[in-house]
């Protein structure tokens, strides 16, 4: 009789990062994610928020669906490259009329064993640079 082997593939756990980056100066911008990582990829989703205390509607923005990728850097400390971009409708509050479409791209530096590192992230061709931190959790 021969003897049957099955070859399954063992697939790792989703790994989720929650992140944090902003300028700690009053009125800073402040970016906010919520990103999951599927097994066995390196793409990431979720969504983020923007807010800064300026007038509305820019004050605080919600990015229903932004998506993008996290590499190791693979030498040196273990670092990961942390990116993502998304977009959203504004809405201009009444009496005004109109709306416009906000862009979000971020990209994040981050040590792996701290989750402390540095975030730039562009809103509408604005640029922000600001220390993250990143809770990375593996499910």
């Amino acid at each position: 009789m021969s003897e049957e082997t099955s070859s399954a593939t063992v697939a790792t756990p989703a790994t989720f990062y929650t992140g944090q980056a902003g300028n700690p100066l009053p009125g800073g911008a402040i970016l906010r994610f919520w990103l999951v990582q599927g097994p066995n990829t390196s793409v990431v989703s979720g969504h983020a928020e923007t807010s800064q205390a300026i007038a509305p509607p820019n004050g605080h923005v919600v990015y229903p669906h932004v998506s993008g990728h996290v590499y190791t850097t693979g030498f040196g400390p273990a670092k990961l490259l942390i990116n993502f971009s998304g977009e959203t409708v504004i809405s201009l509050p009444p009496p005004a009329i109109g709306s416009w479409l906000s862009r979000l791209a971020a990209n994040c530096v981050v040590d792996r064993k701290t989750g402390k590192g540095m975030c730039h992230w562009t809103v509408n061709n604005v640029q922000h640079q600001a220390p993250v931190v990143v809770k990375i959790v593996q499910a």
